[in-house]
């Protein structure tokens, strides 16, 4: 079930940086997936929590993503991770 709600945010980040390498890890230490973006000229990094991922089905976290806009705070804190809970989107220094 999980990978499909992974597929899913990935798909959204692929639409949005187009050519980026997308890597997706698990992160123990915040229970949540990493999703770094490779760009050509930067590195992006978005952590989504499994609480947020297993509360919201594939159409739900996609339509969230969209209304977030969760590009444009990647892009506006390429810098800092950003961090998606079920509280919403928020940026976070990386470590």
């Amino acid at each position: 079930m999980s990978d499909a709600k992974h597929s899913c945010i990935a798909a959204y980040l692929a639409e949005h940086f187009p050519g980026a390498k997308i890597d997706q890890k698990r992160d123990f230490d915040l229970r949540a997936q990493s999703f770094k973006l490779q760009l050509s000229d930067d590195n992006l990094l978005l952590k989504v929590s499994e609480e947020f991922i297993r509360e919201n089905d594939e159409p739900r976290i996609a339509a969230l993503l969209k209304r977030w806009e969760i590009a444009t705070l990647l892009k506006a804190n390429s810098h800092q991770t950003v961090l998606i809970t079920t509280d919403g989107p928020q940026a976070m220094p990386r470590p």
